[in-house]
């Protein structure tokens, strides 16, 4: 079983600039400018519980910034921007 990430909080976080991977897009189809072939975010959260993150800003990623995937219970992202 995996372990689960659970109270953690996250304030006044920055992130700028990451990198897509999109060699899955290169190998495939793309759908024109959409990123919709990504299956992660810069920010990506699975299997957590009470994960918050409060006064952060997620910008420039070119994809995806903030993702709560499977299993992310009781989490937010607030006060901030994406």
């Amino acid at each position: 079983a995996t372990a689960k990430a659970e109270g953690m909080r996250f304030e006044g976080l920055g992130i700028k600039y990451s990198k897509i991977d999109f060699s899955a897009c290169l190998a495939g189809t793309c759908m024109d400018q959409s990123v919709a072939f990504l299956k992660t975010a810069t920010v990506h959260t699975m299997n957590v519980d009470g994960v918050v993150f409060d006064g952060c800003n997620v910008t420039d990623t070119g994809g995806y910034g903030v993702w709560f995937d499977e299993g992310s219970y009781n989490c937010g992202f607030m006060n901030g921007q994406v």
